[in-house]
């Protein structure tokens, strides 16, 4: 993981830890209590240009529900999108140029009970 990734972590976690209700793991514990949200894989690609170091990331949030209905993940979601989609967070020593929701699913996990949300969000950052 290269530093701007490990910063691009931090930033989104803490913006999520701000803007839900709901606890955010980057490593779930061995019971957790549902909803939840999870900071998920990720991708890093160059983005350099003209002399200026940079990085693409791409970055998997997925939210965990076992409501009967899908209003409880869809909410979830909709309250990621606000505190990541196009939000100037502060990325320790980079220059975040922007952070865009890129796309959003949710399935049925094999249980039959648990509802998975997973958004991919695309982010680009500049050494300072």
């Amino acid at each position: 993981m290269s530093d701007a990734a490990l910063a691009v972590q931090t930033a989104v976690k803490s913006a999520l830890d701000t803007g839900l209700s709901d606890p955010v793991y980057d490593k779930v514990p061995a019971s957790p209590t549902y909803p939840f949200v999870t900071i998920g894989s990720d991708k890093q690609e160059d983005w350099s240009a003209e002399g200026v170091e940079g990085e693409q990331h791409t970055l998997m949030i997925h939210s965990w529900s076992q409501s009967s209905t899908l209003t409880e993940i869809k909410n979830i979601m909709k309250d990621i999108k606000d505190s990541l989609h196009l939000q100037a967070l502060s990325v320790t020593g980079h220059n975040l140029v922007y952070l865009k929701w890129d796309s959003s699913e949710t399935e049925l996990e094999e249980d039959g009970t648990t509802i998975k949300g997973t958004q991919k969000f695309k982010a680009v950052t500049q050494e300072n």
